[in-house]
C-alpha cells in the first residue's frame, strides 16, 4: 500500500471514529438536559429548581458548542479528502 492510499484508509477511520464519538456525545448531552429538566420538575425547593434548570440551560450551550465543533472537524476533515 503507498503513502497516499494509508493516508486516505487512516483519515476514512479517523472519520469513522469521531462521528461514533460525536453521536455518542449527543445523545449523552440529550439524555443530561433530560435528567436535568425532570429533576427541576421534581425539586421540592425553589433553590434546587433553579439550579437544575442552570444545569439545564448550561447543557444546551454545551450542546450547541458541540455542534459547531462538529462542524469544523467535518470542514477540515473534507479539505483532507
Amino acid at each position: 500500500m503507498t503513502d497516499k492510499n494509508t493516508a486516505s484508509v487512516n483519515l476514512k477511520t479517523a472519520e469513522e471514529k469521531f462521528e461514533q464519538f460525536a453521536k455518542k456525545t449527543d445523545e449523552e448531552i440529550k439524555q443530561a438536559e433530560e435528567l436535568a429538566q425532570n429533576a427541576a420538575k421534581a425539586a421540592t425547593t425553589e433553590k434546587d429548581r433553579i439550579e437544575l434548570e442552570k444545569i439545564g440551560t448550561t447543557l444546551k450551550e454545551i450542546e450547541k458548542h458541540h455542534i459547531e465543533f462538529d462542524n469544523n472537524v467535518e470542514q477540515v476533515l473534507q479539505a483532507y479528502q
